[in-house]
């Protein structure tokens, strides 16, 4: 099983806790020293998310001052390198000369012209500005990990490298007509601050390719095609621009949640959809034969390695811009109403035992399984839903009741082919693409009204939000071990959390490591000797849930000076709560399940309390 493969943490994982003896003898009380890891983690993430989106927006948004080239360009910005005759020069030199990069192939003087040309192409494209702005409103989501002394920025520069280097010329006609291209990576240099407080350097890498040319058309086209693409194959309904679970041959929805390239690979590594996309481009482009001007055609150069997927959003019950990250409260306290009733059964689902036991109806068919987690996930999926819904409609000007994610398809092995001389001309093309469940009837893509979502009974949507609750209830509860417990009330439970001996922690009896480390381990965040948090195993956990966030810690409060005070002692995680502290709370955030249960009865906190226990 996949699950013992990934989270075989039975030997490992709370030995975590034994190994910060010896790495943290000098940790002061835990209070004074608490570490709010998971947040530190889940705002790194969401800027690393954020900041490669937007620099390759602003790639596109400035694409014409920055990868199209032609000689009025290159004279009114003094440019040396990225000349007819230069291009001509450098390119005859690569097919007689045998090196393993082609960076190898310029002199001195060559290399120093190519890097000053790249300055003043990416100052005049303004291409830091566009990023700036576009982050500008955002920032202050991220204030805690960009709190840099002496007033330091976190954005560093942007700069290149010549790994994948290459270039190539080709002369068009007896007029002196050419074209050129120059391939490498473009890089946006930036940092944030890790728990610890030390600066994470980051680099998102894009491979782009110039163009430099005196054949107007040809520029006119690609400036068209490279911005038309990405923005309205989606809009106008390209068949390979929206996918669902059918024709992306899922059967299992949960899956749906979670898509790489991988997925997409039974559909648009084929040449129907080659066809289909170059048929798309000659309806927008009279690109044959004009006024007598060479021919040329877009083609694919072969099939290999034909595209990567990128998610960039998606529906989730987590929003990093919210407290808690939008986690839903709820109460646990000693009464014996139907609220707590409701409430303690919910967290013992999750932490202790998951049944389906009862008839319920997904997508019009009876099937078994919880009516408490159910009617939960019923209550709230419209909310997340329709926030998706709205940032997506409005974002594409469409109507879509489908939809669940969207992403970008980055094209390879695509450009000009110029059959007269046998001469391919690579172009860099991405678009915007649409996963749903089930698209078959949706509003948009079959011009009819706008239905708004379906009742959780009929709707292939709740569907796959349902049974990804379930599977990573099921995944959390084996990979945890977590033990049935026969508690009724809060108050009453020995502990409120019980694993058996064979599970993913192996509690060191005598340490007392603090919340800090506790909650790290917890969440999955595994101590290493050589780095900070050995992420390996979470990340595995993550593609084992198809979620992109997961935690699961103890809190009291996101004030970091009012924590709850707990140790570990005997195989236990035990508490104690002091005057004036806000209550436990014990946060979950898994698949959609995105909770802060809070013990609010003051008869808990009279004495000292087992959390979390091993048998």
């Amino acid at each position: 099983m996949v699950l013992k493969r990934v989270l075989n943490l039975v030997t490992c994982f709370f030995i975590f806790f034994g190994f910060l003896v010896v790495s943290c003898k000098t940790e002061l009380s835990p209070i004074k020293q608490y570490k709010p890891v998971y947040d530190f983690y889940a705002l790194g993430q969401s800027l690393e998310n954020k900041a490669s989106d937007e620099f390759h927006n602003a790639i596109m948004k400035n694409q014409n001052d920055l990868i199209y080239i032609d000689p009025n360009f290159a004279t009114n910005n003094r440019l040396v390198f990225f000349t007819q005759n230069n291009m001509k020069k450098i390119s005859e030199r690569k097919k007689i000369q045998n090196v393993s990069n082609n960076y190898q192939l310029l002199n001195v003087l060559e290399k120093q012209n190519l890097n000053q040309d790249l300055e003043k192409i990416v100052k005049n494209s303004n291409l830091k500005k566009t990023i700036l702005d576009s982050m500008t409103q955002e920032l202050g989501i991220y204030k805690e990990i960009l709190d840099f002394p002496n007033s330091e920025l976190w954005f560093d520069s942007i700069s290149w490298n010549f790994d994948y280097l290459d270039f190539n010329y080709l002369d068009l006609k007896s007029e002196n007509l050419y074209v050129s291209n120059l391939d490498l990576n473009l890089v946006f240099n930036y940092k944030y601050l890790n728990v610890n407080k030390n600066i994470i350097k980051k680099q998102y890498v894009e491979n782009i390719s110039i163009t430099i040319s005196n054949q107007q058309n040809i520029m006119k086209d690609l400036k068209y095609l490279t911005k038309d693409l990405r923005e309205n194959l989606l809009k106008n309904k390209f068949q390979y621009a929206w996918f669902d679970a059918a024709n992306l041959n899922i059967n299992n929805y949960s899956k749906m949640f979670k898509l790489s390239s991988i997925n997409f690979q039974n559909v648009l590594q084929f040449k129907k959809f080659e066809d289909s996309f170059l048929n798309y481009i000659q309806k927008k482009i009279s690109y044959h034969e004009r006024n007598g001007e060479i021919n040329y055609d877009f083609i694919f150069k072969n099939s290999d390695n034909l595209f990567k997927y990128k998610l960039i959003d998606k529906i989730s019950s987590f929003d990093i811009k919210e407290n808690k990250y939008n986690a839903k409260k709820i109460s646990l306290d000693d009464s014996m109403s139907t609220s707590n009733a409701k409430n303690t059964a919910l967290f013992k689902l999750i932490f202790s035992e998951l049944k389906a036991e009862d008839d319920i109806v997904l997508e019009n068919k009876l099937v078994r399984g919880s009516n408490l987690l159910n009617k939960f996930l019923s209550e709230n999926y419209n909310e997340w839903v329709n926030d998706f819904q709205k940032i997506f409609n409005e974002k594409f000007n469409t109507y879509s009741d489908s939809a669940i994610s969207y992403g970008e398809i980055y094209l390879k092995n695509f450009g000009l082919y110029f059959k007269e001389f046998n001469y391919f001309h690579p172009v860099k093309i991405s678009y915007y693409t649409c996963t749903s469940i089930n698209n078959f009837n949706d509003a948009y893509l079959n011009d009819a009204s706008y239905k708004g979502i379906c009742i959780p009974a009929k709707d292939s949507i709740y569907k796959a939000i349902y049974q990804n609750v379930v599977d990573s209830i099921k995944i959390f509860q084996q990979a945890y071990a977590l033990q049935k417990n026969d508690w009724k009330t809060i108050t009453k439970a020995s502990s409120l959390i019980i694993l058996n001996q064979n599970n993913i922690f192996d509690l060191y009896s005598k340490s007392n490591t603090g919340i800090s480390n506790i909650n790290a381990t917890l969440g999955l965040f595994i101590a290493s000797q050589n780095s900070l948090y050995d992420l390996d195993l979470r990340n595995k956990f993550l593609d084992e849930t198809n979620s992109y966030s997961f935690n699961f810690q103890f809190s009291s409060s996101q004030n970091k000076t009012n924590i709850p005070y707990i140790k570990t002692e005997d195989k236990k995680i035990i508490f104690t709560k002091f005057k004036n502290q806000d209550n436990l709370t014990i946060d979950i955030n898994l698949s959609f399940l995105n909770i802060t249960f809070e013990i609010v009865d003051e008869n808990y906190y009279l004495f000292e309390r087992t959390l979390l226990q091993q048998n």
